[in-house]
């Protein structure tokens, strides 16, 4: 079998993006009162792990349509939005922001070196499951400043109905999965940033609001997911992780 060039992968990427946009919000899951609830949470979380405020500079990686962008933008930071698909770009310019962003249509890793040691976070929702991380990671480490912080928001492998989506093929090809997206086991993603010598890393499990509950169940389930976050091992097979990790300040 023939191994997927970070090419094919721009290509295969490229191709999912035009899926998507038959109905992104939908697609994703964000498009429900409980998605939204669950990605107005997520965005809290980002912004917290990341220590994200008004005097950041940040960079995002895959920004989509703009949902967590508009939604992060809520911090006062300064925000470059990458994303690779520029119909999606320009349904996230269409949005509100609370501050200053900035898009760019192509890939985070051909920035060039003025970006370099530029950022104070480096984030994003959903995106790192779709990378080469050993060619990415790398990158990551040299746009964030030294001290800056790395933060995202990704699927988690323990989760049955992630796990089912990325193992059974009728359901991955129901559930949209693009050809090279998988998801991650907690201890897997932390191995990989403690090797690229990243510091303070952290991968924990969250999420169990579906974004299918009706919308008189929210605030239930909403009281149910945080005692499932604290109560161990249901937290760990937790819809996502949240990511984080920080790079030396040297």
């Amino acid at each position: 079998m023939r191994e997927t060039t970070n090419n094919d992968r721009l290509i295969h990427e490229k191709e999912h993006a035009k899926v998507l946009l038959k109905d992104p919000e939908k697609i994703w899951g964000w498009g429900t009162p409980a998605g939204r609830a669950r990605a107005e949470r997520r965005a809290k979380l980002i912004i917290q792990a990341g220590n994200i405020n008004s005097g950041s500079t940040t960079l995002e990686i895959g920004c989509g349509t703009g949902t967590f962008t508009e939604l992060v933008s809520k911090s006062g930071a300064s925000i470059i939005a990458c994303e690779l698909c520029e119909e999606l770009i320009e349904l996230a310019k269409q949005r509100s922001y609370a501050s200053k962003v900035s898009f760019i249509t192509e890939d985070f890793a051909g920035l060039g070196p003025e970006h370099d040691g530029r950022y104070d976070v480096v984030w994003g929702s959903s995106v790192l499951h779709h990378l080469d991380l050993k060619k990415s990671l790398p990158k990551m480490l040299r746009l964030i400043k030294p001290g800056g912080r790395l933060v995202f928001a990704e699927p988690n492998m323990l989760n049955p109905q992630i796990w089912m989506e990325r193992h059974v093929g009728f359901i991955r090809k129901i559930a949209g999965a693009s050809p090279d997206e998988t998801a991650f086991y907690r201890w897997q993603i932390k191995k990989l940033l403690l090797g690229e010598e990243f510091i303070n890393v952290s991968a924990r499990p969250h999420e169990f609001l579906h974004p299918l509950i009706p919308k008189p169940f929210i605030p239930l389930f909403t009281s149910l997911t945080t005692f499932a976050e604290w109560l161990w091992p249901v937290r760990e097979i937790g819809g996502s992780l949240l990511i984080s990790a920080e790079k030396p300040n040297l």
